[in-house]
């Protein structure tokens, strides 16, 4: 259900809030930042008030130090632990793990502690430049903005936030919104931090939109261009539509008995010369599609783990049987019913998506450049900056556990 949730929010439609460049862009993908959890609420860089947050073992209400420590992954890491500041707002450890909540605590069961602490070292190491990018972009959207056009910005999302939880209410299955709380607290997160993940993406891709120059679409030339410089990507290798007849041994109690029944096949199929194939494949086969003529869908060249059958398949004439194959405790005929060569896609059957790359690809390079632009002018400092190994000159978080997560 999660996943679900964060794939809706990341396609809601641009939002239009007043601001010139809002709303009228061309859409705008998210090419260069990935899925990140949904922030928990912090206080505004601007007030003196530090952000807070809730140890949930004690209940204690702890204020969030917008410092870095040197941190070990021998030892434990906090879900407060400031992980990266930027611009002098801290992002905190929780943040970055929250969307891992299931996976972390199943692993947590499975694997001994130092594992499991240097596990969540690694994703936060994996996904803090995510994080961090996405709150340059957010942060930079916000400083362009009028005090009105804020109130605007916050309407719109508030609204439009509205609607996302209608459908994901119909999506879990659920009448009300307490419901679904209930369904997103057993899954490690909520609504608030939903919402809050929410404005901070909607407000990363506005920006971005914003950024983006109105281009005229590709001409043939360039299509052309593309298609011949990327052809490989349009190969298409032979495939095969095919039936068979399959004799199990076991099944008919022997060899001797399986050599029988396959006489049997051979002399019913022996007047029409494999016309009849179908309908032998159904009165005699062993096989999993006996019930549909022994009906095989299009098959790509060397995907059979049968070499006898794969290689027969694209060998022999198109409607003759072949001979008997023996493999795998089985006796098999094969017979070809189509058959379609190494090809390449047309250029008019692709001229479309490559449109559709050559502008993706320009809108990830815009992206990229806006990024590196805005990371240029800003103080970010994480965990890792300060864990490097003085020989090696790498991060002391040496291993990864991707596999408990997957």
């Amino acid at each position: 259900m999660r996943r679900a949730y964060l794939f809706a929010i990341a396609v809601v439609a641009p939002l239009s809030i007043g601001c010139d460049s809002l709303g009228r862009a061309p859409k705008y993908d998210n090419p260069v930042l990935g899925p990140p959890p949904p922030r928990l609420s912090y206080a505004e860089p601007e007030q003196e008030t530090l952000p807070t947050v809730v140890d949930e073992e004690t209940g204690e209400v702890r204020t969030v130090a917008l410092t870095l420590n040197q941190h070990s992954p021998d030892l434990p890491l906090a879900d407060s632990q400031t992980v990266a500041i930027v611009n002098g707002t801290p992002i905190l450890a929780a943040e970055v793990l929250e969307r891992y909540g299931n996976q972390l605590a199943k692993a947590k069961t499975q694997i001994p502690p130092e594992e499991f602490n240097k596990a969540r070292l690694q994703l936060i190491k994996r996904d803090l430049d995510s994080h961090i990018e996405r709150m340059l972009l957010a942060e930079a959207l916000r400083v362009r903005l009028l005090p009105e056009q804020s109130k605007m910005l916050e309407g719109a999302l508030n609204e439009a936030f509205s609607a996302e939880i209608q459908r994901m209410m119909k999506d879990a299955g659920v009448n009300s919104q307490l419901e679904l709380e209930q369904q997103l607290l057993a899954e490690g997160t909520s609504l608030e931090n939903l919402r809050t993940n929410f404005a901070a993406q909607q407000m990363a891709m506005e920006y971005l939109r914003s950024k983006a120059p109105q281009e005229d679409p590709p001409g043939r030339p360039e299509l052309l261009a593309y298609y011949e410089a990327n052809k490989d990507k349009y190969f298409e290798p032979s495939e095969a539509k095919w039936r068979q007849i399959v004799v199990d041994v076991a099944k008919q109690g022997g060899k001797d008995q399986a050599e029988a029944r396959l006489n049997e096949i051979i002399e019913f199929m022996r007047p029409s010369r494999g016309a009849n194939f179908a309908e032998a494949a159904e009165k005699f086969s062993d096989g999993p599609n006996a019930a549909d003529g022994g009906s095989w869908s299009w098959t790509t060249k060397g995907s059979l783990a049968d070499q006898q059958v794969d290689e027969a398949i694209f060998e022999l004439p198109v409607g003759q049987p072949s001979q008997v194959l023996r493999s795998f405790g089985e006796l098999k005929i094969v017979l070809v019913d189509e058959r379609k060569p190494d090809r390449y896609k047309s250029f008019e059957d692709v001229q479309d998506e490559i449109a559709e790359e050559i502008e993706k690809n320009s809108r990830k390079g815009l992206a990229r450049k806006v990024i590196d632009e805005l990371r240029a002018d800003a103080e970010i400092m994480t965990i890792f900056d300060q864990n490097i190994d003085a020989k090696e000159n790498k991060p002391t978080v040496k291993s990864a556990f991707d596999s408990v997560f997957k």
